[in-house]
């Protein structure tokens, strides 16, 4: 397939939307081939698109992580969706939990993110 053709091959044979055919790029970019996310659905690999970019993808995919409102340790593939957001969003409050000093690190925008800098 010519480079900027997926789109519209996407459209053309399956119906997706723009935005679906970027999100499933975006998927392949970020995962490649890695066979563990072969069987999430598109929802969960929607959400992991968003983990910042110090998280490994195919650690994350592989180890368990705990769920906030739970207290459960699952893998992504046996999470909700819900479960999912709620454990990307505890993220860049473990992120600063390591950084005890924000101001000691550069000035990234993720950390202008976590710390609330400007």
């Amino acid at each position: 397939m010519v480079h900027g053709q997926f789109g519209a091959w996407a459209r053309d044979s399956f119906g997706f939307h723009a935005t679906t055919s970027s999100r499933l790029i975006a998927a392949y970019e970020q995962f490649g081939e890695f066979s563990d996310v072969a069987k999430f659905e598109s929802g969960k690999i929607f959400e992991m698109l968003t983990l910042p970019a110090e998280i490994d993808r195919a650690e994350f995919v592989s180890s368990p992580h705990t769920v906030p409102s739970t207290g459960a340790a699952k893998r992504p593939d046996e999470m909700t969706v819900r479960e999912l957001r709620e454990v990307k969003a505890a993220i860049p409050r473990q992120i600063s939990a390591l950084r005890p000093y924000p101001y000691a690190y550069p000035r990234t925008a993720l950390a202008r993110l976590i710390h609330g800098c400007t």
